[in-house]
């Protein structure tokens, strides 16, 4: 069986999870996605990171904390913001999209962090992923 076929097949047997409505106006393209997660990011808004999400979301973070609801991520990221994140900046490097179906596509972006900071206040070096 071709692979376009059995990616077909997977896709028709796997759940759809929507886009949230609320993100809709600003996400025509899969690649959308992560810019907008940049531009909350750069206002430490998680009201507006966790938007781009639907209510049953799986985000696992760098260092591999896994959240699995829209309210998780909420909370998670207004912690991180609250006492690690707060000066800190998020950079894309690059992002790549690779169509699977119709309306499936995978999205991968490089980035980098800076200026996040440790429990006692340190910097700590650059993340990237």
């Amino acid at each position: 069986m071709k692979l376009r076929k059995r990616l077909r097949k997977a896709a028709k047997l796997s759940s759809r999870v929507p886009l949230p409505l609320a993100s809709l106006s600003k996400v025509s393209e899969p690649v959308d996605l992560v810019v907008q997660f940049a531009k909350a990011w750069s206002r430490n808004d998680a009201g507006a990171i966790a938007e781009l999400f639907v209510e049953d979301a799986d985000f696992v973070n760098v260092v591999g904390l896994w959240w699995r609801s829209k309210r998780a991520i909420k909370r998670a990221h207004e912690f991180g913001f609250e006492h690690a994140f707060e000066g800190a900046k998020l950079k894309i490097e690059s992002v790549r999209e690779r169509r699977v179906y119709d309306r499936v596509a995978v999205v991968h972006a490089q980035w980098r962090l800076t200026g996040q900071v440790d429990p006692d206040g340190h910097e700590t070096g650059p993340d990237e992923a």
